[in-house]
């Protein structure tokens, strides 16, 4: 059976966002202020509208993160992952 995509939308500020083990799946969020990070998942999608100091991948596979041009300077990507897509992009949610 084919999967549907899984949308999450988080609104507000939180203190951090865990995505594990996740297919075919959208997350919104507006600040994070310590961390997202995505592990052991496939097929995700990705937007911050504000702000998200630090990203961390590991084992993930089709990863794409819209970010915020005022939180390209304080983005790190760590972590080891195949496909990774990483876009500039306004406030405007585009998930």
């Amino acid at each position: 059976t084919e999967e549907s995509v899984k949308d999450i939308q988080i609104k507000g500020k939180c203190n951090s966002i865990s995505i594990d083990s996740c297919t075919k799946t959208a997350v919104l969020f507006e600040d994070a202020l310590s961390q997202c990070e995505i592990v052991n998942s496939k097929d995700v999608q990705v937007q911050s509208t504000g702000k998200s100091p630090s990203i961390n991948m590991d084992n993930c596979t089709a990863v794409t993160f819209y970010i915020t041009e005022e939180s390209v300077k304080d983005i790190q990507i760590k972590g080891k992952c195949n496909s990774i897509s990483i876009d500039s992009c306004t406030k405007t949610a585009v998930l």
